[in-house]
Protein backbone atom coordinates (compact mmCIF):
# COMPACT_ATOMS: atom_id res chain seq x y z
CA UNK A 1 0.00 0.00 0.00
CA UNK A 2 2.49 2.01 0.95
CA UNK A 3 4.81 1.53 -2.27
CA UNK A 4 1.41 2.93 -4.05
CA UNK A 5 0.84 5.98 -2.24
CA UNK A 6 4.34 6.61 -3.24
CA UNK A 7 4.32 6.07 -6.92
CA UNK A 8 1.19 7.92 -6.87
CA UNK A 9 2.90 10.50 -4.90
CA UNK A 10 5.91 10.46 -7.67
CA UNK A 11 3.60 10.63 -10.56
CA UNK A 12 1.33 13.06 -9.35
CA UNK A 13 4.36 15.23 -8.54
CA UNK A 14 5.46 14.56 -12.42
CA UNK A 15 2.06 15.72 -13.69
CA UNK A 16 2.93 18.58 -11.99
CA UNK A 17 6.51 19.69 -13.27
CA UNK A 18 5.26 18.64 -16.74
CA UNK A 19 2.21 20.96 -15.99
CA UNK A 20 4.05 24.39 -15.08
CA UNK A 21 4.27 26.72 -18.05
CA UNK A 22 8.00 27.43 -19.46
CA UNK A 23 9.78 30.97 -18.17
CA UNK A 24 10.54 33.29 -21.03
CA UNK A 25 13.64 35.27 -20.81
CA UNK A 26 14.02 38.77 -22.65
CA UNK A 27 14.54 37.35 -26.10
CA UNK A 28 11.29 35.89 -25.82
CA UNK A 29 9.80 38.94 -25.05
CA UNK A 30 12.06 40.63 -27.73
CA UNK A 31 9.61 40.60 -30.68
CA UNK A 32 6.37 41.04 -28.61
CA UNK A 33 3.99 44.26 -30.20
CA UNK A 34 3.31 46.72 -26.69
CA UNK A 35 -0.57 47.86 -26.52
CA UNK A 36 -1.48 50.07 -23.96
CA UNK A 37 -5.05 49.67 -24.48
CA UNK A 38 -4.41 45.79 -23.80
CA UNK A 39 -2.30 46.64 -20.67
CA UNK A 40 -5.23 48.71 -19.50
CA UNK A 41 -8.20 46.29 -19.88
CA UNK A 42 -5.61 43.25 -18.50
CA UNK A 43 -5.27 45.77 -15.65
CA UNK A 44 -9.12 46.45 -15.42
CA UNK A 45 -10.18 42.75 -15.74
CA UNK A 46 -7.44 41.54 -12.98
CA UNK A 47 -8.11 44.35 -10.54
CA UNK A 48 -4.56 45.17 -9.73
CA UNK A 49 -6.14 48.91 -8.52
CA UNK A 50 -7.83 47.38 -5.50
CA UNK A 51 -4.40 47.07 -4.08
CA UNK A 52 -1.81 49.17 -6.40
CA UNK A 53 -4.02 52.52 -6.69
CA UNK A 54 -3.87 54.88 -4.26
CA UNK A 55 -5.85 55.31 -1.35
CA UNK A 56 -9.01 56.00 -1.61
CA UNK A 57 -8.89 57.35 -5.60
CA UNK A 58 -11.77 56.95 -7.73
CA UNK A 59 -12.43 56.65 -11.59
CA UNK A 60 -9.55 57.48 -13.71
CA UNK A 61 -7.18 58.10 -10.97
CA UNK A 62 -7.48 54.04 -10.09
CA UNK A 63 -4.85 54.24 -12.81
CA UNK A 64 -2.30 55.93 -11.21
CA UNK A 65 -0.51 53.22 -8.76
CA UNK A 66 0.86 54.25 -6.05
CA UNK A 67 1.90 51.38 -3.67
CA UNK A 68 2.57 51.21 -0.04
CA UNK A 69 -1.30 49.74 0.63
CA UNK A 70 -1.01 48.06 3.77
CA UNK A 71 -2.78 44.51 3.20
CA UNK A 72 -3.64 41.83 6.82
CA UNK A 73 -3.26 38.51 6.55
CA UNK A 74 -2.45 35.19 8.37
CA UNK A 75 1.08 35.48 7.00
CA UNK A 76 1.19 39.27 8.86
CA UNK A 77 0.85 42.45 7.27
CA UNK A 78 1.92 42.87 3.18
CA UNK A 79 3.43 45.94 1.84
CA UNK A 80 1.89 46.29 -1.48
CA UNK A 81 4.35 47.60 -3.61
CA UNK A 82 4.37 50.13 -6.81
CA UNK A 83 4.34 48.21 -9.82
CA UNK A 84 4.28 50.95 -12.41
CA UNK A 85 6.67 52.00 -14.88
CA UNK A 86 7.91 55.12 -13.39
CA UNK A 87 11.47 54.71 -12.82
CA UNK A 88 11.64 56.42 -9.50
CA UNK A 89 8.94 55.38 -7.53
CA UNK A 90 7.97 52.03 -9.45
CA UNK A 91 9.95 49.39 -11.38
CA UNK A 92 10.67 51.44 -14.56
CA UNK A 93 14.26 51.23 -13.12
CA UNK A 94 14.91 47.79 -12.60
CA UNK A 95 16.45 45.51 -15.33
CA UNK A 96 14.39 43.58 -17.53
CA UNK A 97 16.11 40.24 -16.06
CA UNK A 98 15.49 41.12 -12.53
CA UNK A 99 11.26 42.01 -13.73
CA UNK A 100 11.26 38.32 -15.15
CA UNK A 101 12.60 37.22 -11.70
CA UNK A 102 10.25 39.35 -9.80
CA UNK A 103 7.34 36.47 -8.14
Amino acid sequence: MRLLLAGLAVAAAGAVWLGLPERGGPVSLAGLPRDAGRGKRVFRARGCASCHAAPGAVGEDRLILSGGLRRTSAFGTVMVPNISPDPTHGIGGWRLAARLSAP
